[in-house]
């Protein structure tokens, strides 16, 4: 009851100290609460069950202000050793008090940079060596070997005299044996003042001698030392020294007693108290284990000290608990070099056990470190299934942003172990394709689900903060898995792996990182989604699979059986009214994007006007017309498909640009010339559309390419296009890329042509011809193997040949434009002196199979198209809430 009291009282004491700081800082008193329930873990049942989230920076920016608020002296020293060692996020720390702080000292000290590279930013080491280095704001020391004035003063201060005391013998020998290591040089002469080698001369200089035993220095060599001293020491403290160095470079002695008493013969309890106490204190006294204390030095000792008690007891850890170390590197290594690797093995997994037996994983109030140190060793006993389910269930339950580095890299040491257990794994070709291992398609089916699952942790984390490429890649090899083994995914115990997979995969589309081209193509692996989803009866799900269904069957030109899938998902969501469920699960309103695309399928099935036209009509009254309005990037993406269609119609082209407006341009904010970097393409569709526009309200002629119509175009939108295309101001998002190239080479052939008095040697009208061409053939590369390629193909060949009737095309470009069918380029007249079409300048494709690993900057906040993800907060509140 005492100490429960006394860690009450703490605990508010901290908590008052935190709103005590936000109020002199000006700031909600729930930072505090959110600093103390997440960081600290603190129990603060005075601040209600709200969830209380904040963004990466403001919380880092409220730390340091925290820190900096409470310096009361004129000089503050900080001293960091093993930086290391230290997390992302302490280096944010740091730097920023680096920033803010004035009159601080920060000492920091590390292991040879060249071995052990630092974490931190390179723009903040950057300005360290560089601008701040000129300031002498900032010096690196390397610290070489010791020279032998060096030893010589040192040998003075282990013996406790004057160096000029010291006979040169004595030095010069620590000198030789050592090679200027202070760590060997130090422990030589301790243990030859330990084994009371010392002596003095006839000249009274201090010199060493044989121990009064007659034996000499046991040792040469470094190793030999270690080695020699571990050879003297009783049996049962070199055993309890393997426990040690098996729990790891720091330890509690809780730790080591449950561990010691599951191993030890000996009966009693007290008995065996006794003998790991002996043991510890003799480790100690060879300086094998140094004991931390909490306690410093000052005014305030006894503050500090109930202040880390206090704080331990928050943290879940016995006040009275001893934390011990070993005194450097090397007597681990010596430790764990003296025991065969099963014993190491069968070590980590008892204590593994003891963990898991005293309430982890499941017990709440378990650190992320001590469920990292049960991974750890899970790991290290070989057990890879017990190892991966404690990474995955970290990655779940301790999904905060605090925790990103930490889960990031135990999902990483994962998938290493899982493909190491595997033997094989998705590679990736020349053509950028993926190919699985033999080995992985044989594989246990366990390994394999394993291998997905990690795959779709690894990409849920990077999503909403990191690089979109790097998050597309762990999903596009999950489901490059998952399309090549369909016939196994009936034993896989995880039902819910495909529609995870099916999620990420529509929020990475929804997001312009991925194009539909690289969603879910496999009509087996489609069959199975949908009978998941109906197994399930979510009717999101049920609409998202069925839309995948429909798309398959679209890609593969059976459009009658895609508007029937379609159809049957139409019913269900407007039967529902889902549209905003389905926009925040799977980041699209994917029923409404194929009922958008529904109308090209029509078109591909030569269907008559009318029916087009009262597709057309539904589509906008009943779906469009629900959609969220403050959802612009989404809204484009859907309407895209529709407006395709409608632009092509004299009496619906207005319609359409309202629809635009309505929908997309009026909710944002755009510049004075109409761009919009959230949504780059907005500014060549609303041109064409008021180029449509212009030549449906003045036609005459049949064929809207005419000359007389091109030039009604009003010369200022003409030129403000013209100078946007040739700056090479355009980006066209992945999810995009085909009906971009598209759209940009349609904008290309009205700019070229319109001109009234450009002459033919016009090199602006020359470049933009050439790029007008090379939009035109990626569209249509990209196009192929796709069931709509015939709908598109017949307009990008109208295109084409309008670009290429100046003198700068070539009839051999347009034969390398030529369907299959031979029938493209029979009654091209233009001439033979084509010398290349330039290439348009997008941003690479090449994001499949993107690999993540620890060297990553896990600091980036856009995707890969340079835009930042509207979907971001949402996307992480999901994980963060469990709803992944």
């Amino acid at each position: 009851v005492r100490a429960s009291n006394l860690n009450a009282q703490h605990q508010y004491s901290l908590m008052h100290r935190l709103r005590w700081i936000c109020g002199k800082l000006g700031r909600s008193s729930d930072h505090a609460t959110f600093v103390g329930r997440h960081l600290l873990k603190l129990d603060d049942e005075s601040a209600g069950s709200d969830l209380i989230s904040f963004s990466h920076e403001d919380i880092l920016h409220f730390i340091v202000d925290a820190f900096l608020c409470c310096l009361d002296t004129d000089v503050t020293l900080i001293t960091i050793d093993d930086v290391q060692w230290m997390d992302s996020f302490s280096w944010e720390i740091l730097e920023l008090v680096f920033q803010k702080g004035k009159n601080i000292l920060v000492m920091c000290a590390s292991r040879p940079v060249s071995t052990y590279p630092l974490g931190g930013t390179p723009a903040f080491w950057d300005a360290l060596r560089n601008e701040h280095e000129k300031e002498s704001r900032y010096a690196e020391i390397d610290l070489p070997n010791l020279e032998l004035n060096d030893i010589r003063a040192l040998t003075a201060n282990i013996v406790g005299t004057e160096e000029d005391k010291i006979d040169k013998t004595l030095y010069l020998e620590v000198f030789t044996r050592s090679g200027g290591n202070p760590l060997f040089a130090r422990e030589m002469l301790e243990e030859i003042k330990q084994l009371d080698m010392l002596d003095v001369n006839t000249s009274g200089l201090i010199i060493r001698r044989k121990a009064k035993g007659g034996e000499d220095l046991p040792f040469k060599i470094f190793e030999e030392h270690f080695l020699h001293k571990l050879d003297t020491l009783d049996p049962n403290v070199r055993t309890i020294l393997q426990l040690c160095a098996v729990l790891g470079a720091d330890f509690y002695l809780s730790d080591l007693s449950q561990i010691f008493h599951d191993s030890a013969s000996t009966e009693s309890k007290e008995e065996r108290e006794g003998a790991l106490n002996d043991a510890m204190d003799d480790a100690i006294s060879e300086r094998i284990i140094t004991e931390l204390s909490a306690k410093g030095t000052g005014d305030s000792e006894e503050d500090i000290e109930e202040e880390a008690r206090g704080m331990r007891t928050s943290l879940h850890i016995d006040p009275g608990d001893r934390l011990f170390r070993f005194s450097n590197e090397r007597w681990l290594k010596s430790v764990l070099s003296t025991m065969l690797d099963e014993r190491i093995r069968d070590i980590h997994r008892r204590v593994a056990e003891v963990m898991e037996g005293c309430g982890l994983p499941d017990n709440e109030r378990c650190s992320i470190e001590e469920h990292i140190k049960l991974f750890n060793h899970w790991k290290m006993s070989g057990k890879v299934h017990k190892a991966v389910s404690i990474a995955l269930y970290v990655a779940m339950g301790f999904s905060g942003w605090d925790y990103l580095d930490q889960c990031l890299s135990l999902l990483h040491e994962s998938l290493a172990m899982v493909v190491g257990k595997i033997g094989g794994d998705i590679e990736v070709g020349v053509n950028d394709e993926a190919i699985v291992s033999p080995l992985l398609s044989s594989a246990n089916i366990t390994d394999v689900q394993l291998l997905v699952r990690i795959r779709i942790e690894i990409g849920s984390r990077l999503l909403p903060r990191l690089d979109g490429r790097l998050a597309a890649g762990s999903f596009l090899r999950a489901l490059a898995i998952l399309q090549r083994v369909p016939e196994r995914l009936d034993d896989f115990h995880d039902k819910s792996i495909i529609v995870d997979v099916a999620t990420g995969i529509s929020v990475l589309f929804a997001d312009g990182v991925i194009s539909d081209d690289d969603s879910i193509t496999d009509l087996r692996l489609t069959e199975k989604l949908v009978a998941a989803a109906r197994m399930d009866g979510d009717p999101c799900f049920i609409c998202t699979a069925l839309t995948y269904l429909s798309s398959i069957y679209a890609r593969e030109g059976e459009f009658t059986k895609a508007i029937e899938v379609q159809k049957e998902a139409e019913e269900m969501y407007m039967e529902d009214d889902i549209s905003g469920d389905l926009t925040f699960r799977f980041g699209i309103d994917r029923v409404a994007l194929n009922a958008s695309q529904m109308v090209q399928w029509l078109a591909s099935l030569n269907e008559d006007d009318n029916a087009i036209e009262s597709r057309i009509h539904f589509t906008v009254n009943n779906i469009i017309m629900h959609m969220d309005r403050s959802r612009v990037r989404n809204n484009f993406i859907i309407l895209l498909p529709l407006l395709i269609v409608m632009k092509k119609r004299k009496a619906m082209v207005s319609r359409a640009k309202s629809i635009l407006i309505e929908f997309v341009s009026s909710t944002l904010k755009l510049d004075e010339n109409g761009f919009s970097p959230e949504v780059p393409l907005l500014k060549p569709l609303m041109d064409i559309l008021t180029f449509e526009e212009k030549i449906a309200e003045n036609s005459t002629s049949k064929s809207k390419l005419s000359s007389s119509n091109m030039q009604k175009i009003r010369n200022d939108e003409r030129r403000l296009s013209k100078r946007w295309i040739l700056e090479e101001r355009y980006e066209i998002p992945n999810s995009l890329v085909r009906d971009g190239k598209a759209l940009m080479a349609e904008l290309c052939m009205f700019i070229a042509c319109s001109a009234r008095k450009w002459k033919s040697n016009n090199e602006k009208r020359k470049s933009l011809q050439f790029k007008g061409i090379a939009f035109a053939k990626d569209a249509l590369e990209l196009m192929k193997g796709n069931g709509l390629c015939a709908f598109h193909e017949a307009q990008l060949i109208e295109i084409l040949r309008a670009l290429s009737s100046g003198r700068f095309a070539s009839s051999r470009l347009i034969s390398l434009m030529r369907r299959s069918d031979g029938n493209f380029s029979d009654d091209s007249d233009v001439d033979d002196d084509f010398s290349g079409c330039g290439q348009s300048s997008t941003m690479s494709l090449s994001i499949r199979y993107a690999e993540w690993d620890e060297s990553q900057n896990l600091l980036k906040t856009r995707n890969s198209n340079g835009i930042k993800s509207d979907r971001g907060a949402r996307f992480a509140s999901m994980i963060d809430g469990g709803q992944w």
